[in-house]
């Protein structure tokens, strides 16, 4: 459900299986699903719709909340008053709240989402009067011809209400409204983008840019943005470059899973219902394996994902980075100088300068406490040490951590930085504060169950 009725939605339009019986997710559904959240530690809370029209909310907030689950929510703030906004900033593991607003300009706004943007803005302030960090918060626009000029003049006015980072998106083809919009189509208002930039340059607004490299092709070489983009013709090993369905299913509030929220727009690809089967039956069961299968290797791509315009063309960054944690070989418990050595699975020929890391993860990107001088930074450990990994060879990624620090262990995974975080590559560190009398008990995958077998993809294209 939603207070709004945003022109580029699914929902507005009637295309989700949602908009023909709208409503809320049951208890019962929800006491499904709270066991997963506690299982993988981070839930996103968004989708189409507005969540705090759900009367349940804030308590589903809560006991998120009880179960230290990290969580990032999405919301058009028309209805955050202060005090849901208060009650929304106590909970600790609410580490992310997103407002959409596409434009500051009261006739733009209300054509684009048929509501009144002032309303919007004061949940805004509201939010942001409450909140003590407003590194929590981030404000995301659409880019969009309708209104890319008028966010020219946004940077300030986040600025003035305290806003430290801005979201510039890319539009996604859900309908035809949102073909006709795109800046594809409108390349000489690509101008209005560096004003943009110029403007979060001199507020001192953190601007973060999604589908950075369409926009960039877009404004400087629409031929090959449509070949790359949103071509639906596929080369002979060629698919579409996304990971979402090995990392964020998307579940509606029916129950049903998709491998991503776009596949939900229509109901295509329905992975399976947690009404009637178990996560694991979903997650590890056939339809789920053949959708991955199909999109990793090209073959009779799914069409929910040959329509879709928000990820690039070419070979799979799984096939072509993916790699196997030597557990055995390892050290990741119990001493202050760590160990991990890792396969190449990979078609692809790593070398020293190619930024593959051990990046922090659960969530990813945070700053880690374990933090020691020798790391690349707070949420970067180490660089590999051999000159060439060639597919099948073995990598060693050589670190220390901070014995004193107060948590005794903590998650990471491998990441090709600007490319891709690397499939199932999840491990835990533990210092010598708490050990196991299984030198390996904690040397185990992080997330074990949360597998797609890749690993078995892999083995039958001999990628080893």
């Amino acid at each position: 459900m939603c207070n709004l009725k945003c022109k580029m939605c699914p929902l507005t339009t009637g295309n989700t299986l949602s908009s023909a019986n709208p409503g809320h997710m049951t208890n019962v559904l929800w006491h499904n699903i709270l066991p997963l959240a506690k299982r993988y530690g981070k839930v996103l809370l968004c989708g189409y719709g507005e969540s705090l029209l759900n009367p349940n909310f804030l308590s589903l907030l809560q006991e998120l909340n009880q179960a230290k689950i990290y969580m990032s929510m999405s919301t058009n703030g028309t209805l955050l008053t202060t005090s849901i906004a208060s009650e929304l900033t106590a909970f600790e593991y609410l580490i992310h709240i997103n407002i959409s607003i596409d434009s500051p300009e009261s006739d733009s706004y209300h054509h684009i989402r048929g509501g009144n943007v002032e309303k919007a803005l004061n949940g805004l302030k509201n939010l942001l009067a409450v909140i003590k960090d407003p590194n929590r918060v981030t404000v995301s626009s659409i880019l969009m011809a309708h209104n890319i000029k008028d966010l020219v003049r946004f940077p300030n006015i986040l600025a003035e209400l305290g806003v430290r980072k801005f979201v510039l998106q890319g539009l996604v083809d859900y309908n035809a409204s949102c073909s006709e919009a795109q800046l594809l189509h409108n390349r000489e208002l690509f101008a209005y983008l560096d004003e943009i930039h110029q403007q979060c340059k001199e507020t001192g607004i953190e601007i973060t840019m999604t589908m950075a490299e369409r926009l960039e092709l877009e404004r400087y070489n629409p031929a090959k943005a449509v070949h790359r983009f949103h071509s639906t013709s596929m080369e002979p090993g060629e698919t579409k470059q996304c990971n979402v369905p090995w990392e964020i299913p998307f579940i509606d509030r029916e129950g049903r899973v998709f491998p991503c929220c776009s596949a939900s727009r229509d109901g295509a690809a329905v992975m399976g219902d947690l009404k009637h089967e178990s996560w694991d039956e979903i997650w590890n069961g056939l339809r789920f394996r053949e959708f991955r299968k199909c999109l990793l290797t090209g073959t009779n791509i799914p069409t929910i994902c040959q329509s879709c315009n928000g990820a690039p063309r070419g070979k799979h960054p799984f096939l072509l980075y993916a790699l196997e944690i030597m557990f055995e070989q390892s050290r990741l418990s119990g001493k202050k100088s760590m160990k991990l050595v890792v396969k190449n699975i990979g078609q692809y020929t790593w070398a020293q300068n190619d930024p593959i890391r051990i990046g922090t993860s659960g969530p990813r990107d945070r700053s880690s406490q374990l933090w020691h001088p020798t790391w690349i930074s707070v949420n970067r450990v180490a660089h590999f040490k051999e000159k060439q990994v060639p597919p099948g060879g073995l990598a060693t990624f050589e670190f220390e951590v901070n014995t004193t620090a107060k948590v005794e262990s903590e998650s990471f995974e491998l990441v090709y930085d600007g490319k891709t975080w690397m499939h199932n590559t999840q491990f835990k560190v533990t210092t010598p504060r708490k050990m196991s009398n299984n030198p390996l008990f904690y040397a185990t995958k992080f997330f074990g169950s949360f597998r797609s077998n890749l690993y078995e993809y892999v083995q039958t294209r001999n990628l080893r």
